[in-house]
């Protein structure tokens, strides 16, 4: 008898952990900030922000809102069939009454090489959406620094 009282409990906590865990994996908040600036100011700021730090700007449009560069990161490493890997950086600026809020989601590819020393092929691996918070947060408060000064 006991068990059958216990069983919906346990059932509901099992669905409110499962509901949590997915809830905190949807989280992208790391990948918007909101800038003190009029979206006009804060389109140019972020394009000379670009080329500053020699990333390639492949598209961008004013009206819209939107910027697109990109970066080739070499690999370090001596022994890894990774070379290198290329980000391409997507930012959309909205106006939020007289602020702008930036949203960035960085693609990654991997450059990888395979095949024998005299027979090497050379291809792009997509890693897809990057996940990794750091990375954003740092290139979004450099940027939000220099908005700011």
């Amino acid at each position: 008898m006991e068990v059958k009282k216990l069983f919906p409990v346990l059932l509901l906590f099992c669905c409110t952990i499962g509901a949590y865990a997915q809830r905190g994996e949807n989280d992208q908040s790391f990948k918007r900030i909101t800038l003190n600036v009029a979206v006009e100011t804060a389109f140019d700021e972020i394009v000379d922000y670009l080329q500053a730090e020699d990333l390639f700007i492949t598209a961008m449009d004013k009206q819209a809102g939107f910027i697109q560069a990109k970066i080739f990161v070499k690999d370090k490493r001596v022994l890894s069939a990774k070379k290198g890997e290329k980000r391409t950086f997507n930012f959309i600026l909205r106006p939020k009454d007289t602020a702008t809020e930036l949203s960035l989601n960085i693609y990654v590819e991997e450059y990888m090489f395979g095949g024998d020393v005299h027979n090497r092929t050379y291809y792009y691996d997509d890693q897809g959406i990057l996940e990794d918070k750091k990375i954003y947060q740092d290139l979004l408060d450099d940027l939000q620094q220099r908005i700011r000064s």
